[in-house]
């Protein structure tokens, strides 16, 4: 009996990736799904960053997939894998930006020199 061959590092690291993008794709639908609910504007921050993060998702998406598709001898992994690590940080770090909690606003700067008046003056 023979064993199964074993998986390359590279086919470890798609398999991983196509796991982690899948994953982010049902995350996307449910913060869509809980925004809708709660009846945010489609324009707020919130909204707008999940955007943002749904295309550099969509970006890495068909990197992979026109990865995957090319021939064997055509691939060029070190090119492939920089050209995603970059997209792939980032949408991780804007899922856990998306899931701590709101910052109060800053302080609005006052301008030095300017004194109030009395009322009546």
């Amino acid at each position: 009996m023979t064993s199964p061959p074993k998986q390359s590092l590279e086919d470890a690291e798609l398999d991983a990736m196509k796991a982690q993008l899948r994953g982010w794709s049902d995350r996307f639908v449910e913060l869509l799904a809980s925004a809708a609910a709660a009846g945010g504007s489609p324009r707020d921050a919130r909204s707008l960053r999940v955007e943002e993060l749904r295309t550099r998702h969509a970006t890495t998406q068909r990197r992979l997939y026109e990865y995957t598709a090319t021939k064997l001898a055509d691939r060029r992994w070190v090119t492939f894998r920089a050209a995603t690590a970059a997209d792939m940080l980032a949408i991780e770090q804007g899922f856990r930006d998306l899931d701590a909690p709101p910052r109060p606003p800053a302080p609005r700067p006052t301008r030095k020199g300017t004194r109030s008046r009395p009322a009546g003056a």
